[in-house]
């Protein structure tokens, strides 16, 4: 009977350093848990932050684009209108008072 309870003392002193184990891992995973869902929400912000950067840096490019192209047209119109002035001009040199001739172009 005495055998039996040293036994049975064992196998609880064996349990109980098997459950104190178990809580200082619970312990450990329970603070790299926490480190962890941190490490994430900063992931988190910082995704965020880029998306919202990289939205800025597109409507920026977009409004430049924009620009561009009403530059472009501005000095397509330029060169139209100075186009149909030298039209003109050599329009205006082929008539008879320069005897007829007909300016270069």
């Amino acid at each position: 009977m005495l055998e039996r309870l040293e036994q049975f003392e064992k196998i609880l002193d064996k349990v109980a350093e098997r459950v104190q184990h178990l809580e200082v891992e619970r312990g450990e995973l329970a603070e790299q848990l926490k480190e962890t869902r941190r490490s994430l929400q900063e992931k988190d912000l910082e995704l965020i932050r880029i998306r919202k950067e990289n939205q800025r840096i597109v409507e920026q490019s977009e409004r430049e684009r924009m620009a561009l192209q009403k530059e472009r047209d501005q000095m397509e119109q330029r060169m139209n209108s100075l186009a149909q002035k030298l039209d003109k001009l050599y329009g205006a040199g082929s008539t008879p008072n320069n005897g007829g001739a007909a300016a270069p172009r």
